[in-house]
């Protein structure tokens, strides 16, 4: 699965980005899924000339589904959804070494069990006007990551 695609409308006037990363930065590591969403405009540039360029517009919803894995016992799935928004972001972050998080079931697998993220594979759905854009992306390899090394 790629780590980012781009979804458009069958007319081609609105597209969503979507990007999964997974950062390790010295003392702060993130893993996540972000959306953007543009439609195409008429513009102009810094002299005054007409162009068409790609605007950030606020879609109708931008859902987000985030299933972390790793090690450790389970997965953890999360969502997010925002209305009219032309940016959404769901991200788990911590400061130190690893991304830490209570899986799916924590009452299935004993008490206090911990899922330290490394993987994370995110389902997308973009709602514009009467229409609505799907797609999935991932981040969990050592050569995706961004990273200071």
């Amino acid at each position: 699965m790629p780590s980012e695609t781009t979804l458009f409308t069958r007319d081609g006037n609105w597209k969503a980005e979507v990007e999964a990363w997974k950062n390790n930065f010295l003392f702060y590591k993130s893993i996540g899924c972000q959306v953007t969403v543009y439609h195409r405009e008429e513009t102009k540039n810094v002299w005054g000339n007409t162009s068409t360029d790609w605007v950030k517009r606020a879609a109708d919803s931008i859902f987000i589904r985030n299933r972390y894995s790793g090690s450790g016992p389970g997965v953890a799935t999360r969502e997010k959804t925002c209305n009219e928004a032309s940016y959404c972001e769901l991200k788990e972050w911590a400061v130190g070494i690893t991304v830490t998080i209570p899986p799916d079931g924590i009452d299935d697998v004993g008490g206090g069990a911990i899922l330290e993220i490394d993987s994370v594979d995110s389902s997308v759905s973009v709602r514009i006007e009467r229409e609505t854009l799907t797609g999935e992306v991932s981040a969990s390899s050592a050569f995706g990551d961004s990273s200071i090394w």
